[in-house]
C-alpha cells in the first residue's frame, strides 16, 4: 500500500470516528461568570463602560436567568441564548456587596 493511499485511509477513519463521536457524546455547556462596575444613568438605566462608551443592559434574577448553571446541569440542548446579564447578591463575611 502506497503512503499516499495509507494516509487517506487514516484520514478516513479519523474521519467517521470523530463524527461517531460528535453524534452520540452530549454537549457540555459552561456558564463564565464576569463582575461588572455597573452604573446607574438619570433615568435609572444600567450601563457599564467598555472602550471609553456606555454599554446599557438589562439584568435578569439569577433564579430566572436561562444561563443558570443549575439548569444547565445535566441538560442536552442548546441554550436560546449565548449572553445573558444576571444580577445576584453577594454575601462577604455575612453583608450584601
Amino acid at each position: 500500500m502506497s503512503l499516499s493511499r495509507l494516509n487517506f485511509v487514516f484520514f478516513a477513519a479519523a474521519l467517521i470516528v470523530s463524527w461517531l463521536v460528535g453524534a452520540t457524546v452530549a454537549p457540555t455547556w459552561t456558564v463564565t461568570q464576569t463582575t461588572l462596575d455597573a452604573h446607574t444613568d438619570s433615568d435609572g438605566r444600567l450601563y457599564y463602560i467598555a472602550r471609553e462608551e456606555p454599554s446599557y443592559f438589562e439584568p435578569v434574577p439569577l433564579e430566572q436567568a436561562e444561563l443558570n448553571p443549575a439548569r444547565l446541569d445535566g441538560s442536552n440542548e442548546a441554550p436560546s441564548v449565548t449572553e445573558e446579564f444576571v444580577s445576584a447578591v453577594e454575601l462577604r463575611d455575612g453583608q450584601a456587596t
